[in-house]
C-alpha cells in the first residue's frame, strides 16, 4: 500500500515539472509576431489618433453632398466683400485655394442668424419687416453694432463663459459681464484667471472655476497634510487635470495624451 503511495505521488510530481518545464519560455528562441506586437500594444492603441483617416476630408466631402441636394442649394463665384482682417484670412484663403462658397445671405435669414448668436432671441415680426424694408447699404453693421454691449448681449456670453469655465458661482457670471461690457482684451481675461494676486480662492477672478490657484500653490509646495485631500495626495493628477483643461479651454487642444505619454509622435497633429 505504501509503495502504491509512493508510486502514484512520483507520477503527479514527475506529470507537474512537466507541464511547469513546456510553460517555460526557451532560451534563444526567436519572437513570434504576436510577442513582438503585444510589446507595443498601448502605442498601437493610440496609433488611429495619429494616422487615421482624414476626417476632415471626409465631412467636407459629405457637407457637399448633402448641401447639393437642398432646394436652392449652389456654389456662388461671386466675390466676397471684406471689411476687416478675419475677412480677409476666410474668404482670401477661400479664392486661393479655389473653394466654392455659398451666397450671401438674405436679410432675413441674416437677421435671426445675428440675432440668436448675438443675444440668443429672435427677432420680432415688426424687427423683421423693418430691417428688410431698409434700404441703407451698412445696415447690417450698425445692426451687430447696436446688439454688441447689450445687457441681452452681456447675458448670452456671460452664460456661454460660464460652461466654458464650469464656474460654480453667481459673482463669477457678474464679473464676467462686466468685462464684456467694457470689451475687455481675452488675453488680460486669461491672465486674471491664470496669474490671479488674490490671497482667497474663493476671491474673483478664480471663485470657484476649473483653476484654483490657492489649491494649485498649496500642491506644489507639498504643504497639505490632511491625509484625506486630494490633491495632497494625488498631486501630479490634479495637476495633469488642471493642465488638460486649460489647454481645452484656452486652446482648443486635447493634450490629454501627455498624462501617458512623453509628447514623442502626439504633438505633430497639432503642432
Amino acid at each position: 500500500m505504501k509503495l502504491a503511495k509512493l508510486v502514484l505521488t512520483a507520477t503527479m510530481v514527475l506529470c507537474l515539472t512537466l507541464v511547469v518545464t513546456a510553460q517555460l519560455p526557451q532560451k534563444d528562441q526567436p519572437q513570434t509576431a504576436q510577442q513582438q506586437v503585444d510589446k507595443d500594444r498601448i502605442e498601437a492603441a493610440h496609433s488611429e489618433l495619429l494616422t487615421g483617416k482624414d476626417k476632415a476630408a471626409e465631412a467636407s466631402r459629405l457637407t457637399q453632398a448633402v448641401a447639393s441636394a437642398l432646394p436652392g442649394a449652389g456654389a456662388s463665384s461671386a466675390p466676397i466683400p471684406r471689411k476687416n482682417f478675419v475677412d480677409e484670412l476666410i474668404f482670401g484663403r477661400i479664392e486661393r485655394d479655389n473653394i466654392p462658397h455659398a451666397p450671401l445671405a438674405g436679410d432675413e435669414e441674416f437677421l435671426r442668424r445675428v440675432y440668436v448668436d448675438a443675444i440668443g432671441f429672435l427677432p420680432t415680426p415688426e424687427k423683421i419687416r423693418s430691417f428688410v424694408a431698409d434700404a441703407d447699404p451698412n445696415k447690417r453693421d450698425k445692426l451687430i453694432d447696436s446688439l454688441i454691449g447689450t445687457e441681452e448681449f452681456a447675458d448670452q456670453w456671460a452664460y456661454y463663459y460660464g460652461e466654458l469655465f464650469r464656474t460654480r458661482a453667481a459673482a463669477f457670471h457678474y464679473w464676467t459681464k462686466a468685462w464684456l461690457k467694457v470689451d475687455r482684451p481675452y488675453n488680460e481675461v486669461f491672465a486674471d484667471m491664470m496669474t490671479p494676486t488674490t490671497k482667497n480662492s474663493r476671491g474673483l477672478p478664480t471663485a470657484m472655476t476649473i483653476y484654483d490657484p490657492v489649491g494649485q500653490t498649496a500642491a506644489r509646495d507639498g504643504s497639505f497634510t490632511d491625509r484625506n485631500n486630494y490633491r495632497g495626495l494625488n498631486r501630479l493628477d490634479w495637476i495633469d487635470g488642471m493642465t488638460t483643461e486649460i489647454g481645452r479651454v484656452f486652446l482648443g487642444v486635447s493634450i490629454e495624451c501627455f498624462s501617458c505619454h512623453n509628447g514623442a509622435g502626439h504633438t505633430d497633429s497639432f503642432n
